[in-house]
């Protein structure tokens, strides 16, 4: 059987993708810090279809961790058809200059320690692997208000370009996808908390929030999934090195 590995798979948007792939009979292996709630997953994807699930708590910010996680790879190895890299919601702030410490926190977390399952992962791919990596719109273009965070998401697009061109003759396929605004739980409880602060109903709040975007709406969770299943699928299978902006229109670049 050929795995999907997904990381940060006890996010909420790592839930709907798993819940997505399970019902496609993927066997999975599912990475997150909580494993509690990453046996909850476990069991529920089971019941959706998925042939097998195995789990393993993962902390990006913990080198023991890592190190773990590479040792129960080599003694249960696998057959890896593909990967879906999400990462860790850094702190969103407007601050360009954060310290030192800051910065390394943030790159620890965001982009070396899920860097590192990557090259973990790589022995077990089999021909035509699929490489996902889940990354957003302030990789696209300058959002003042997301200062580090936007250049954590251009890390990984430039990144994941390079892999592409260095894994391709594995036939190894590397994609990102940029998603704008998601209608995850997290984001419903900021537009919730907005409307409250403005003496006004979240329907309200929510279109005053989805203005600027052409479609008028975030994406729901469930279409970031198709897109992930699209990249990992048979479909895709002369595309790679691509990043597809799914953002209901907002960024304005050509």
């Amino acid at each position: 059987m050929r795995h999907i590995l997904v990381t940060c798979a006890t996010s909420h948007l790592g839930q709907g993708i798993i819940q997505h792939l399970s019902k496609q009979q993927y066997p999975l292996i599912l990475l997150g810090r909580d494993e509690m709630t990453l046996k909850k997953i476990q069991h529920q994807a089971v019941k959706n279809g998925s042939k097998s699930v195995q789990i393993q708590s993962v902390n990006f910010s913990e080198k023991q961790s890592l190190d773990l996680f590479q040792k129960w790879l080599t003694k249960n190895p696998i057959d890896l058809q593909g990967t879906v890299i999400i990462t860790p919601r850094p702190q969103l702030t407007d601050n360009l200059f954060p310290t030192t410490d800051e910065w390394q926190t943030m790159i620890q977390d965001c982009f070396v320690g899920p860097l590192d399952i990557i090259k973990s992962s790589l022995p077990f791919y089999g021909h035509n692997g699929k490489l996902v990596v889940i990354s957003g719109i302030s990789s696209l273009q300058v959002m003042p208000e997301h200062a580090a965070f936007g250049t954590l998401r251009a890390m990984w697009l430039a990144h994941a370009k390079a892999l592409s061109h260095q894994l391709g003759p594995q036939g190894i396929h590397v994609n990102t996808l940029s998603p704008g605004g998601i209608l995850t739980d997290y984001m419903t409880s900021l537009i919730q908390k907005k409307a409250e602060n403005n003496k006004t109903d979240f329907e309200t709040q929510y279109a005053q929030s989805t203005a600027n975007v052409p479609l008028r709406k975030y994406a729901s969770v469930s279409e970031i999934a198709n897109i992930v299943a699209f990249f990992l699928s048979e479909q895709s299978d002369h595309i790679t090195g691509t990043n597809i902006a799914c953002d209901g229109g907002f960024t304005k670049h050509y």
